[in-house]
């Protein structure tokens, strides 16, 4: 885990000061693997890694394995759920991390986890639905159906509450420790460095952000984000398996942000040019990427409107402006937690010009006399 800094939160009324800091631990990537290959991962498939990454991933697991994390995940969204309760666990290597979750208190767990969904249900009545109580559990599932939950999530979570209290933890941490035996060893410790050295380069960009605000869109290239009142720490997590997608979760006063590992920390060959700007020349060479681009050069637009001015499914728009953030020329405006707003981030076509003026001339290294003169 990096180093700590605070910023400036500008989007509060009160100026307040946030704790920065970037987590390596490949922990997180063992959780949001399981929840694209168990739970409720509804962008699974247009991750880089590619669907047949995860089918092969799956065929790893023994038939015993593939049952247990099946049975663990009966509630789909426990998996990402996870992810900013293990954040507060003293060790997050993986073994460690795991044996603090095994030692936790069964009731206390399921109250952080419905928590992550139910913010708004008061905290007696998630304490009680946590123990099993049945008008709590009631009340949490009827919660579910006012904020309109999909059908599958509703009976999932019906299950897992269910769930005797002293049931709720041992399936999932066997789950996890035999889908790493099994399959996530294998990517662990070179998925483990590329975020590691991905981390690396974040504290210069901590260094000389302006506020949090800033800081979240320069780390997710173009997410802007205003982070919800109390949040006081907001942890940035580098991920190989979510590329090239951003999850942003948060639990008590942390804010979780898991964001994509930049390729060029995976392939390490010093004459591949910058993953960023592979993606901008990518994003640009296609005509309906561009006349997206042209729209919003008029102004930020709602995808409903910008799927009313291509004529195409919204799905199909959706697909389109993620590779235009993923280059970091869209800029995604967030309401109340969700997208409301896409704009174009102009500020950011000089910086890939220069890139690409970089890696047409590279400096050549200096060695030996040549470099003794440079500096006598």
């Amino acid at each position: 885990m990096g180093p700590e800094r605070n910023l400036p939160d500008l989007s509060s009324a009160r100026s307040r000061r946030v704790r920065i800091s970037v987590d390596d631990s490949p922990l997180y990537d063992l959780l949001l693997v399981m929840w694209s290959v168990f739970g409720a991962d509804d962008k699974a498939e247009s991750h880089s890694v590619g669907k047949d990454w995860f089918d092969e991933f799956r065929k790893r697991l023994s038939p015993e394995t593939l049952e247990v994390a099946t049975r663990a995940s009966r509630f789909g969204e426990l998996w990402v759920a996870l992810l900013p309760i293990v954040e507060t666990a003293p060790d997050r290597s993986i073994d460690a991390a795991l044996a603090w979750l095994e030692a936790s208190d069964p009731v206390w767990l399921r109250e952080a986890l419905l928590s992550e969904k139910f913010c708004d249900v008061s905290p007696d009545i998630r304490a009680a639905a946590a123990r099993g109580e049945d008008e709590a559990v009631a009340a949490v599932l009827a919660e579910a159906n006012t904020m309109k939950m999909e059908e599958t999530f509703c009976k999932s979570l019906e299950s897992f509450l269910e769930l005797p209290a002293d049931e709720v933890i041992p399936p999932l941490v066997q789950a996890l420790r035999r889908v790493r035996s099994e399959a996530f060893a294998e990517y662990e410790q070179e998925w483990a460095a590329a975020q590691s050295r991905d981390a690396a380069t974040r504290p210069s960009m901590i260094d000389s952000a302006a506020s949090t605000k800033d800081l979240i869109e320069s780390i997710t290239n173009g997410i802007a984000y205003d982070i919800p009142q109390g949040v006081r720490r907001i942890v940035f997590v580098p991920s190989v398996s979510l590329r090239p997608w951003t999850l942003i979760t948060d639990h008590d006063d942390a804010l979780l942000i898991c964001y994509p590992v930049a390729e060029e920390h995976l392939v390490l060959d010093p004459e591949a040019p910058p993953s960023s700007l592979l993606a901008v020349y990518k994003a640009l060479g296609d005509d309906k990427r561009m006349r997206l681009l042209r729209k919003l050069s008029e102004g930020p637009a709602t995808l409903a409107e910008l799927t009313e001015h291509m004529g195409m499914a919204k799905s199909t728009v959706f697909h389109h402006m993620a590779v235009l953030r993923a280059a970091g020329l869209v800029r995604v405006l967030f309401a109340d937690g969700q997208v409301s707003t896409y704009g174009l981030r102009l500020d950011s076509i000089p910086d890939h010009a220069s890139l690409l003026q970089q890696y047409l001339n590279p400096i050549p290294a200096q060695t030996g006399t040549q470099a003794q003169g440079a500096t006598s």
